[in-house]
């Protein structure tokens, strides 16, 4: 939004202005992008990739960690 605009584009998508110069619009393209995200809901296991052997192992020990204990 801070830069001059000769014609506004014709989109079939939504837009948000933002302003990186003042920070304005970003929560709400924030919003959009998470609405987008999760209009489906969660990801089913064959949508998500993890690329990282740090980032596979964390999820596996949070996933252990939410398991039931069998102490209780």
């Amino acid at each position: 939004m801070d830069l001059p605009q000769v014609q506004p584009i014709e989109l079939e998508l939504a837009s948000i202005s933002i302003s990186a110069k003042e920070g304005t619009g970003l929560e709400n393209l924030k919003s959009a992008i998470d609405a987008l995200i999760w209009r489906s809901g969660p990801p089913s296991k064959e949508e998500v990739v993890i690329t990282s052997l740090r980032h596979h192992q964390a999820l596996n020990n949070a996933a252990l960690a939410l398991q039931p204990s069998s102490k209780d």
